[in-house]
């Protein structure tokens, strides 16, 4: 059955978690007080003396906060300068060691502080809290939230959007997936909640406390201990061999983590689903699919999407020739009446991330280089002053 997607304000928050978006900056700043990139390296080795510290060189400006999710609390905050507003997202402690927590602290911290892309969010700094021995990430702040509150505030006071816009908007994405995977960085909780919207309606991928930088084998020895984070990530949003990956983490017949990690870039896969999925989020408001559990016996529009897809190419012109027949009804894959609400440029890519086998999906950079993608072009600021 489809649904539309649930909407819930964020209110400029950060997510956390596997269910988590984090919160935005509006303006990180004003242009008279831009916040400086920390050009802090911290590892495992760095005493904890040695990183700057909550209540001297960075406040928390408000006692509730903004959201909490299962790995983190998140409050605005300032530093010392009292001047710009940040993010301050405490790293919550789970069952871990002591080595463990702050190997998770560092893993995101490093990870992001690898990137310079217009739409992959800036970290600025760590920080510890010596009053309880936790570590927080200090992100900048956007007060424009993220795309599902746009999104959420457009359908609430019945705002149109382009199909260029929108378009624009999930190439904005593509582009920062892509770069991230040319990085050997794999999101793992891709979602509209992650897409954070700058003042300039610049879209900033968000949230990588789930991410995996293939380039420190770090990530090896963090997952044999935590195995529940191999299977991470929001359920609407989630790929088929997630769920796969979950049954054979908890089977009585042990998990195979050296087949795991031996084929461990096609993880990336999972990426190219969750893309797919956002782009009906952005064009439509809506979901195929609960998720894409195959095992879930109330999931039926998944089990006929799988069972019905379009394997070939002959196939697949068969799909879009009826795509554009008002008559079609896809009876025996209700899933796919969903596209026919997508423009035609779109249907055959989207259908193409989405595919049920991971290594036949579309990259994001099949798409982007795609004739639909090289067309498409949209003034990022039209996105924000369609709510002014």
């Amino acid at each position: 059955m489809l649904k539309s997607t649930s909407l819930s304000p964020s209110n400029g928050r950060l997510s956390d978690g596997c269910h988590n978006s984090m919160s935005s900056p509006t303006t990180p700043t004003s242009k008279s007080h831009q916040i400086p990139e920390s050009a802090n390296i911290y590892t495992a080795a760095t005493p904890t003396e040695s990183y700057p510290k909550l209540g001297k060189d960075y406040f928390r400006t408000s006692k509730d906060p903004m959201y909490e999710g299962a790995n983190g609390i998140v409050r605005k905050g300032t530093d010392k300068t009292r001047m710009p507003t940040l993010v301050i997202k405490r790293i919550k402690r789970r069952d871990q060691t002591e080595e463990h927590y702050l190997k998770s602290v560092l893993m995101e911290y490093n990870t992001i502080k690898l990137c310079n892309h217009k739409n992959v969010i800036q970290i600025l700094d760590v920080c510890y809290n010596p009053e309880t021995s936790d570590f927080s990430l200090i992100y900048p702040y956007y007060a424009k939230g993220d795309l599902l509150d746009l999104m959420s505030n457009f359908r609430r006071f019945k705002i149109e959007t382009s199909a260029s816009l929108k378009d624009s908007v999930f190439k904005q994405i593509l582009k920062g997936v892509n770069y991230l995977h040319s990085k050997n960085i794999i999101h793992r909780d891709l979602k509209t909640e992650n897409c954070l919207i700058d003042a300039d309606g610049i879209i900033k991928i968000a949230d990588f406390g789930y991410a995996l930088n293939l380039n420190d084998d770090s990530y090896i020895d963090y997952l044999k201990e935590n195995p529940v984070e191999i299977y991470c990530g929001t359920n609407s949003f989630k790929a088929p061999e997630l769920f796969e990956l979950e049954r054979k983490v908890h089977s009585e017949d042990g998990f195979d983590f050296s087949e795991f990690f031996h084929k461990v870039e096609n993880m990336r896969y999972v990426d190219y689903w969750s893309l797919g999925i956002i782009y009906l989020n952005i064009y439509l408001m809506k979901s195929p699919w609960n998720n894409a559990d195959l095992h879930d016996i109330k999931n039926m529009s998944f089990s006929k999407y799988v069972k019905h897809y379009p394997q070939d190419p002959s196939s697949v012109s068969r799909v879009i020739i009826d795509l554009n027949k008002s008559s079609s009804t896809f009876s025996n894959n209700p899933a796919l009446s969903l596209f026919k609400g997508l423009h035609y440029d779109s249907r055959e890519l989207i259908l193409g991330m989405l595919h049920p086998t991971p290594e036949k999906r579309k990259s994001p950079k099949d798409v982007l280089n795609s004739e639909w993608m090289s067309q498409v072009y949209a003034n990022p600021k039209d996105l924000i002053s369609l709510l002014k």
